[in-house]
This record gives C-alpha cells, sequence and structure tokens, in this order.
C-alpha cells in the first residue's frame, strides 16, 4: 500500500516536471521566434540588460567622419569658452531666428565685450569672430553648440 502512495507522488512529480519543462521550451521559442536578436558578431550577448540597450561606438556613424581641424564647443546661457585669444559667452536666442554672443579679445581688452547678434540660417553657413573661423551646429534657449574651425575656411 505504501509503495502505491511513493509510485503516485513519483508519477505527480514526474508529470509536474515534465510539464514545466513543456512550458519552458514553449516561452523560449516563442521568444527566439518573434522578440527582435539584440546580439551579432561584433556585440556578444554577454550583459542581457546593457546588450538590448547599448550601441557599440563603431556603429555610430558620426565617428567615421572626426575631423582633426576642428572642435565642438557647446556653452550654456552665461557660460565662456576661450578660445585661441578671445572669450565666447552665449547670451541665448532672442527671437526665434537669431542669437546673442559676446566676445572679449583678451589681447586687445579684457573687460570689454563686443556683442554680436547672428541669424541662424546664416551662422549655419559659417561666421567669423575676431577672425577666428565657427560654424552653427543648433542654438537653443539655453545652449548653443558651436564648429570651430583651426584652419581658415571662409
Amino acid at each position: 500500500m505504501q509503495t502505491e502512495g511513493k509510485l503516485g507522488k513519483l508519477r505527480n512529480m514526474l508529470a509536474f516536471a515534465a510539464a514545466a519543462i513543456l512550458v519552458l521550451v514553449v516561452v523560449f521559442y516563442l521568444t527566439q521566434t518573434f522578440l527582435p536578436n539584440t546580439s551579432n558578431d561584433m556585440l556578444p550577448l554577454t550583459d542581457k540588460i546593457t546588450s538590448k540597450f547599448m550601441t557599440p561606438y563603431w556603429a555610430d556613424k558620426r565617428f567615421d567622419k572626426v575631423d582633426p581641424n576642428k572642435d565642438k564647443i557647446m556653452l550654456s546661457i552665461g557660460d565662456a569658452k576661450v578660445i585661441d585669444g578671445i572669450k565666447i559667452v552665449y547670451r541665448g536666442k532672442e527671437r526665434r531666428s537669431d542669437f546673442k554672443l559676446d566676445v572679449f579679445v583678451l589681447d586687445f581688452d579684457r573687460e570689454m565685450s563686443f556683442p554680436h547678434t547672428l541669424d541662424v540660417k546664416q551662422a549655419k553657413k559659417g561666421f567669423r569672430l575676431s577672425g577666428k573661423n565657427f560654424q552653427l551646429i543648433s542654438a537653443r534657449k539655453h545652449r548653443v553648440h558651436l564648429w570651430y574651425h583651426k584652419k581658415r575656411q571662409y
């Protein structure tokens, strides 16, 4: 009588284990079939969380065209950046199409600013401040991004 009870418990445990394995196989099949693959040969799937959201730097096309003759400059309102003897201070956007910069020529007078109001469309083509070449990337209310061209282009 006791052997039938133990045999019944064993049979129930085996049935439960088989059902659990079947469910896991079905879930694995569905995830591999219908969810996108997050790994490739260049980025092996070692850390499951970071590999889903991380893009390797070599996949980013912006790094293909690194130009040693220009630097990217980011200025917030009121921030100053010294570049080759001039100090540039961003003063914000005046209207939808204009932004303001104050330029201090350090060799001439450290206290005197030369205010400039520039048009966004014209600045994207390029502009000069105190003999230095710049090009606007983007101008927002609180931040501006510029390219500083080390060699003369305009």
